[in-house]
């Protein structure tokens, strides 16, 4: 993990086949993130009468990704973080509480932000496609962090209505 590999998928299953098949319901976020796991999660979920009701794609520009992520400085010791752009510190490089330099992470260059990317792009796209297939795939556009939020609250509203009209 340190590395940037994604955790195994006999590990993830049983980590949240543990919490589906006990909870009533549950929010996954970044689960499945192979069609393995999708797979696997779709038939245990098949088997405990539980069926995938929505899957939410946020969908954000790859850009506005790279620009929010290669912006970002981080006060180690407290986890604060800034933004060159959008949240400077009020002395550069520096944490506004304490004083104390700011870092950037060793993983947030543009080469290792492209390269994630990269990654998830070729996990993220069949699965999308599979739940598109399936017909449970709902993509929230998301130009800006503030619309984005914006648009997920609405679209949660209105998708947690449609389910609860669906299972009554």
């Amino acid at each position: 993990m340190k590395q940037g590999e994604l955790v195994g998928d006999d590990i993830m299953f049983n980590l949240v086949s543990d919490i589906v098949t006990v909870k009533p319901s549950w929010l996954l976020d970044g689960y499945p993130r192979t069609i393995n796991q999708a797979n696997r999660l779709i038939n245990l979920l098949e088997e405990i009468a539980k069926p995938l009701h929505a899957v939410l794609y946020i969908k954000v520009d790859q850009e506005l990704i790279i620009e929010r992520i290669t912006n970002r400085l981080i006060h180690e010791p407290s986890g604060r973080t800034y933004h060159k752009m959008y949240k400077p510190p009020k002395v550069a490089y520096k944490d506004d509480v304490t004083g104390e330099d700011l870092i950037q992470r060793h993983d947030d260059t543009l080469e290792s932000v492209k390269k994630r990317l990269e990654q998830f792009n070729s996990y993220a796209f069949p699965l999308l496609d599979l739940y598109k297939k399936m017909g449970i795939l709902y993509e929230i556009p998301s130009p800006s962090s503030d619309i984005g939020y914006i648009k997920m609250h609405e679209e949660l509203n209105l998708l947690t209505e449609k389910l609860r009209k669906k299972t009554q």
